[in-house]
C-alpha cells in the first residue's frame, strides 16, 4: 500500500516568526517626541502660516481665524500674553511636527511623547486624540480664561535652579505667603508660582539668595492651586469634545497617568491647577528611549535630559530642516 502523505507541521515556522518579531521589537530603536510649554521658542513659526496646505493641514475657517489673530502681533507681544502664547505654542509644535513628520515617525513609528504644560495640548493633535482645529479652539479658550483670571488676580512665576526639597524648605520659612511649587522639571530645577503681592522680585531674590533664578512671567501664576476657581468652566468646555485614544502614548503632567479618551478631560482640567510632573514623566519614559526629538530649537528640556542621560542620542529638529 502507498504510504499516507505527511502534512507539514506548521509549529516550527510559527515559533520562528514569533521569535523574529519579538527580537525585532526588543532591538529596534525606541523614539520619543518632546513638546515644550509656554517657554517654547517660537522663532520662524510665521514662515509656514501662509502655506498650511503644503504641510497637509486643512485650513478651516476656525483655524484661519485663530492664526489671523495671532499674526496681528509680533513675537515679543505673543510671549507676554498667555491668550496668544498658548495657541501659538500649539501651532508652532504642530507645524514643526508636520514639516518633519517622516523623519520623526520613521519606519518604526514613535513610541512616546514627553509634553510639558500646554505641550499636552500639542500632544492631543499630534497623537490624534482631537483634530488640530478642535485643539486650537480648546487652547484658545483656555488661554483667554486664564488671561481674564489673572487680570483680576495678578500672579507671577519663576524658575528656581534648586531641588524640590530645597524650594519646599524655603517656602516653609514664609508662612502666610501664597506661593508654591508649580512644576518639577528635574531633581535640580523647579518652577515657583504665586500671587504677585507675595512674590515680588526682591523678596524672591532674598529668599533664594545664592540660588539661580529666572523670572519667566510677572503676570501669570501657571499651575497654581488658585486656578481651581476657573476649573469648572474649563471642564465644561472639555466635555464638549469627543476625545479618541491616542495613537502615541503620553502621560499626564498632573498625575503621571497614561492618557485615554475616557480620562482626557479630567487630566487636562487637573493640569490647570496642579504641578507639572515633567521629572516623573521623564523617569517613566527615558529608560526605554534611544532617540529623542525636540521641537523646541532652544532645547530647554533636552538640556535637562542630556545632562541626566548622557547615553541618549539627541536629534534636534526645527522647521528649517
Amino acid at each position: 500500500p502507498n504510504p499516507k502523505p505527511q502534512t507539514p507541521n506548521p509549529q516550527p515556522l510559527k515559533i520562528l516568526i514569533i521569535v523574529y518579531l519579538f527580537k525585532t521589537s526588543i532591538n529596534r530603536m525606541k523614539r520619543c517626541l518632546m513638546l515644550s510649554g509656554q517657554g517654547a521658542f517660537l522663532s520662524n513659526m510665521f514662515k509656514y502660516l501662509d502655506n498650511l496646505t503644503a504641510l497637509g493641514i486643512t485650513e478651516t475657517p476656525k483655524i484661519q481665524r485663530i492664526i489671523k489673530h495671532i499674526k496681528l502681533h509680533d513675537e515679543d507681544t505673543i510671549k507676554k500674553r498667555t491668550e496668544l502664547t498658548q495657541p501659538a505654542v500649539v501651532i508652532n509644535a504642530y507645524l514643526k511636527f508636520m514639516k518633519n513628520r517622516e523623519t520623526i515617525i520613521g519606519e518604526n513609528g514613535l513610541d512616546y511623547i514627553l509634553a510639558s504644560s500646554v505641550g499636552e495640548f500639542s500632544a492631543l493633535a499630534i497623537s490624534e486624540m482631537l483634530p488640530f482645529e478642535d485643539v486650537l479652539d480648546l487652547v484658545e479658550f483656555r488661554g483667554q480664561l486664564m488671561a481674564k483670571f489673572f487680570k483680576r488676580i495678578p500672579g507671577t512665576t519663576y524658575i528656581i535652579v534648586a531641588s524640590p526639597e530645597v524650594v519646599s524648605e524655603k517656602i516653609s520659612q514664609t508662612p502666610g505667603k501664597k506661593f508654591e511649587i508649580s512644576s518639577i522639571f528635574s531633581e535640580k530645577t523647579c518652577m515657583l508660582s504665586g500671587y504677585a503681592a507675595d512674590c515680588s522680585k526682591p523678596f524672591i531674590k532674598d529668599l533664594f539668595k545664592g540660588i539661580a533664578i529666572k523670572g519667566i512671567s510677572f503676570n501669570y501664576a501657571f499651575h497654581h492651586s488658585m486656578l481651581k476657581e476657573i476649573a469648572p468652566t474649563l471642564m465644561e468646555k472639555l466635555r464638549s469634545f469627543s476625545f479618541q485614544d491616542p495613537k502615541i502614548k503620553f502621560f499626564s503632567n498632573a498625575t503621571n497617568e497614561e492618557f485615554t479618551k475616557e480620562n482626557a478631560a479630567t487630566l487636562l482640567c487637573q493640569q490647570l491647577y496642579s504641578p507639572v510632573l515633567f521629572a516623573d514623566n521623564a523617569k517613566r519614559v527615558i529608560p526605554e528611549i534611544e532617540q529623542c526629538f525636540d521641537l523646541d530649537s532652544e532645547g530647554f528640556f533636552s538640556g535637562i535630559l542630556r545632562n541626566k542621560e548622557q547615553n541618549m542620542k539627541k536629534i534636534f529638529l526645527s522647521v528649517e530642516n
